[in-house]
């Protein structure tokens, strides 16, 4: 049975062109066939029977594009069972050559080579670099294949505890304590502890386990373990201050006048009903000035009412938290988002911080209820 729902699921990576229908609702409890497996390996098994040279070509980016390590935990970490092809396509991907490099210098044909680099892009292993010149202060964030590749050998139960113990204390632990550093850390010492405990706590290692709860809570181990590494490298690279000079000083102001006139244009978009336009204009407040938690909510927003925008208003609203973390309107928004998205278990833990921030907050009293259905 199982083999037949695998084999139904690959075949949808054939298709290209079809139509759909998402029926929203609860997940049917009977005759449910649990396959195991991490989406990433279904995803990785669906695309490699992909044998079309003229969609994989035109799905990827320009051949003189360079291609490197994804820079995502996430996506760095997922339990995909890679061929020996993968990895040794992996081994010489360094961030400095292009497509058509690695096609060229890659020991088996041409095709073979770019539906191996289709694959890897396709699950998110590999991004596009950007063509710009990286600052020489701002060094790459890698990650070694060694790191990658090698599994974690603890025991299920040894895990299960250990995802119990994080996730019981994870308001009380500090960013040092949840990150296992200390203030005299270095920022390689940082990052590498920070890629030690993303791929541990990986959603991933959750697919074999019989806890129905294990998936949730290590989604929100990892959360709060990016948002740590995000203000520790945040705070690192303010150091050692230093004073600035009157050019900065009218750059800075001018930025802030500019970033409050693009809000002031998108909160006008946005009550004519003009989504796109109004989270162009938020995005440009954001990038101004990112320290203002309205700019960030209302682009959340904003975001949320796009189709297919769900993601990036996510994001945009935990930047919101991240500024202002016990506002409970900012929880109860993120609740919403969830709710929208089907996650009702992530919406039902962010309007109980809401609550806890905030009881008489409507909106989380309304979404409790609704997720405790």
């Amino acid at each position: 049975m199982k083999y037949q729902v695998k084999e139904i699921i690959y075949s949808i990576f054939q298709l290209e062109d079809a139509e759909y229908d998402f029926v929203e609702g609860e997940i049917p409890t009977q005759e449910v066939i649990t396959l195991k497996m991490s989406m990433g390996n279904l995803i990785y098994e669906g695309v490699k029977r992909i044998d079309n040279w003229n969609r994989i070509r035109d799905e990827m980016p320009d051949t003189d594009s360079i291609l490197k390590m994804s820079s995502n935990p996430i996506s760095l970490f997922q339990n995909i069972e890679l061929t020996s092809q993968d990895k040794e396509m992996l081994s010489v991907i360094n961030g400095s050559k292009t497509i058509k490099e690695l096609i060229d210098n890659s020991s088996t044909s041409s095709f073979e080579a770019l539906k191996t680099l289709y694959v890897l892009w396709s699950i998110d292993l590999l991004e596009e670099k950007e063509k710009v010149v990286e600052k020489a202060d701002e060094a790459e964030e890698t990650v070694s294949l060694h790191d990658i590749l090698e599994p974690f050998s603890e025991e299920e139960e040894a895990f299960i505890k250990r995802v119990d113990e994080v996730y019981s204390n994870l308001e009380r632990l500090s960013t040092n304590e949840l990150l296992e550093i200390n203030e005299w850390s270095d920022e390689e010492t940082i990052r590498k502890n920070y890629y030690k405990l993303a791929k541990e706590f990986h959603p991933d290692r959750c697919f074999s386990s019989n806890d129905p709860e294990i998936k949730d809570k290590l989604a929100t181990i990892f959360d709060a373990l990016t948002q740590s590494y995000n203000t520790t490298k945040d705070s690192k690279k303010r150091e050692p201050e230093y004073v600035p000079s009157d050019e900065d000083q009218q750059k800075e102001a001018f930025d802030t006048v500019l970033a409050e006139e693009q809000f002031r244009r998108g909160v006008e978009e946005f009550k004519k009903g003009n989504f796109w336009g109004a989270s162009d204009s938020l995005k440009w407040a954001t990038n101004l000035d990112p320290g203002k938690p309205k700019y960030w909510s209302y682009l959340s927003l904003s975001l949320s009412k796009i189709p297919n925008r769900l993601k990036d208003a996510e994001h945009a609203l935990l930047q919101t938290i991240k500024l202002e973390p016990y506002n409970a309107e900012h929880h109860a928004n993120l609740g919403l988002i969830y709710m929208k998205a089907g996650m009702k278990k992530r919406a039902h833990s962010q309007f109980e911080k809401a609550l806890k921030f905030d009881p008489e907050n409507i909106r989380a009293k309304e979404g409790l209820e609704q997720t405790e259905k």
